[in-house]
């Protein structure tokens, strides 16, 4: 094909298609301006303080307004001295993988994880699985959402 030929569809393609989503953001009301988002973090433990801060620090990079609340046990993700030392329950976790990956069928039982020091054992093995995905600490994260402006309530 002609690379002006070519060009000139390109072009038109484009226009058209921004056209047609400015009739359908005009048609459902949508404001052009800036994008927010509010996260609520309610819940202390290692694999839940990660969702509001990804998603915080995502947004954030993205231009959005990010506002986070931290509420109750969610507070431990901000205290100085707790957030490094948060846990992971294994007691009511369904989606909790096995400890073993070479056996995907072993399947840790409640009962199991409600013994002594399973805390401790599923806590190492999730930090492992961050570490080994190469994703930020929790006060990495925290520091990362700050260069970003998002707000953070307690």
């Amino acid at each position: 094909m002609d690379p002006e030929l070519k060009r000139y569809i390109d072009q038109q393609v484009d226009e058209a298609v921004a056209r047609r989503f400015k009739e359908l953001a005009d048609r459902a009301g949508l404001q052009e301006g800036p994008r927010r988002i509010a996260l609520v973090a309610s819940k202390g433990t290692l694999d839940m303080a990660y969702p509001p801060l990804i998603l915080a620090t995502t947004a954030g990079s993205l231009g959005w307004e990010v506002g986070v609340f931290f509420t109750f046990y969610g507070l431990d993700i901000l205290h100085r001295e707790r957030m490094g030392k948060l846990k992971i329950g294994p007691v009511g976790n369904p989606a909790m993988p096995p400890p073993i990956q070479a056996l995907p069928w072993l399947k840790v039982p409640n009962l199991v994880g409600a013994l002594p020091g399973m805390t401790a054992v599923a806590t190492a093995m999730m930090k492992q699985w961050i570490a080994r995905a190469k994703l930020p600490t929790i006060p990495e994260l925290l520091e990362v959402a700050k260069e970003f402006n998002v707000l953070l309530f307690a």
